[in-house]
């Protein structure tokens, strides 16, 4: 992979006292596309969950299997009636009163939004882990046939479905990597809404300010100082 550990010099007292010391490993780098990938699902975040319709036709199960993962979980009958007050069960975003907390619920609860999210999350790993352990045992069963001189050319055959499972591996990590990113940004936009609930400002401005891309280090980050900037220096205009 690349990754290089630099041996600085030691001294006497490095020896002796080294041992204190944290021990640091080898760890894993982080690609600046990743990076990017990453981020590029917080600048809107907002927008839907992209799955391309190759990606989708490749993660192939009995849909049985799956009803679990395809449906959002429906809000309980008992939950219902306390909150609308009623004794008929129906689930409806205008029982909460307050805008943000719809807001909330509708951004955690929305197809395109984080459930969905989350499920494909769930579902190409299932998927990943599956190719993986399968990928294991073949590994196995090419090292079988090395050491028993099998033909070159029945060897050689196999390296294509290992390639092939490969590339699933590394189109699938990467996939599941952006549905955690898109699924964490949906989950910080409910956070948003709920702390808009008890500020008084007007509906618009506050869906607006639950909208703004996302950096990661705070719920409203950078974007929010330069709104206030700019609201302030309005103010000072005559």
């Amino acid at each position: 992979m690349g990754i290089e550990e630099i041996q600085k010099p030691q001294s006497v007292q490095d020896e002796m006292f080294g041992g204190l010391r944290t021990k640091r490993s080898k760890v894993f780098p982080v690609n600046e596309n990743i990076k990017d990938m990453i981020l590029d699902e917080w600048t809107d975040p907002e927008r839907r969950l992209g799955v391309s319709k190759e990606f989708r036709n490749r993660l192939l199960f009995d849909q049985a299997d799956i009803k679990l993962f395809n449906e959002t979980p429906k809000i309980d009958v008992q939950v219902a009636k306390v909150v609308k007050k009623t004794s008929l069960p129906f689930e409806d975003s205008s029982q909460l009163r307050d805008p943000m907390e719809r807001k909330a619920d509708a951004l955690l609860k929305k197809k395109k939004k984080a459930w969905e999210a989350s499920m494909f999350g769930v579902k190409t790993n299932i998927a990943a882990t599956s190719v993986a352990r399968a990928m294991y045992l073949w590994l196995n069963e090419l090292e079988n046939h090395i050491k028993n001189k099998t033909p070159r050319e029945e060897i050689l055959n196999s390296i294509s479905l290992l390639r092939s499972a490969t590339a699933f591996l590394a189109d699938a990590s990467a996939a599941s990597v952006r549905f955690a990113a898109k699924d964490a940004a949906f989950s910080n936009l409910a956070r948003r809404a709920l702390w808009m609930k008890s500020w008084g400002g007007h509906r618009t401005s506050k869906t607006k300010l639950c909208s703004i891309a996302f950096s990661g280090e705070y719920v409203f980050g950078p974007v929010l100082d330069s709104i206030v900037e700019k609201a302030a220096d309005k103010k000072k205009v005559p």
